[in-house]
């Protein structure tokens, strides 16, 4: 789709899926229900009805000829930008600017679909997207909510001591402690400018999308792929 066909609002949904992976050798090519972490990505941007433009930024052959085999977009990332060191939004940078060279013009809206978050469909797209049409929005980055895991109850150590967080807390029961929301990683999403001049994907503007706690599934290590494997059949058959 051309940046002209998009209409009023133009969205770039990129996946981004470096090769290298210490915790799970190969992870943004690991199946789950028969897909694969980056499918069930692309799969979320087609499934909404918004228009946009999908892209893979990757490093590696093997995600690229997926890629190709799945036709979805592709952009080739250099080999700086996908170190262990190298930043996200230097990576998310490169393919934005890339594809508007591609397409010839400029998107408004970027959104980064990260594989490793695959609890999510295009309706939910679609609803962060529609946050887009309030001129004081500059970004969106889903979450869920922390209520089980609340900083209220955690403690840092200290001589081999536990030391509260918030002691105003500690001891108050659930009722009186005001609500908190962890980032469950399925989307960020921003404008443009935002971006490129706070140089990030979490600029001080954030306007939340709050999504069901049942929705946490991030993949790092070995465990979290066997708990994804679970939550993701359970989210497929309805049941969470």
């Amino acid at each position: 789709m051309t940046l002209e066909q998009q209409g009023a609002k133009k969205v770039l949904a990129i996946i981004p899926a470096r090769g290298g992976s210490k915790g799970i050798p190969g992870k943004n090519l690991k199946k789950i229900e028969g897909r694969s972490l980056i499918e069930h990505a692309f799969d979320c941007a087609r499934e909404a009805k918004s228009p946009l433009t999908v892209v893979l930024s990757t490093d590696d052959a093997e995600i690229l000829e997926h890629g190709r085999q799945m036709g979805i977009e592709l952009v080739e990332r250099p080999a700086e930008l996908a170190t262990d060191q190298a930043k996200v939004i230097d990576a998310i940078k490169h393919c934005l600017h890339q594809m508007e060279s591609r397409k010839g013009g400029r998107y408004e809206i970027v959104v980064l679909l990260q594989p490793t978050s695959p609890i999510r469909n295009g309706e939910d797209l679609d609803a962060v997207i529609r946050l887009f049409d309030r001129p004081e929005v500059e970004s969106v980055i889903s979450v869920v909510s922390a209520n089980e895991v609340h900083p209220a109850r955690m403690y840092e150590m200290a001589d081999n001591k536990l030391v509260p967080l918030n002691k105003r807390y500690e001891t108050a029961n659930r009722q009186s402690i005001r609500p908190v929301y962890y980032r469950n990683g399925c989307f960020y999403a921003i404008r443009r400018e935002t971006m490129l001049r706070e140089n990030t994907l979490m600029p001080q503007n954030k306007t939340p999308y709050v999504m069901p706690a049942s929705r946490l599934c991030n993949i790092d290590e070995p465990v979290d792929l066997i708990i994804a494997k679970a939550l993701v059949k359970a989210w497929k058959e309805g049941k969470i």
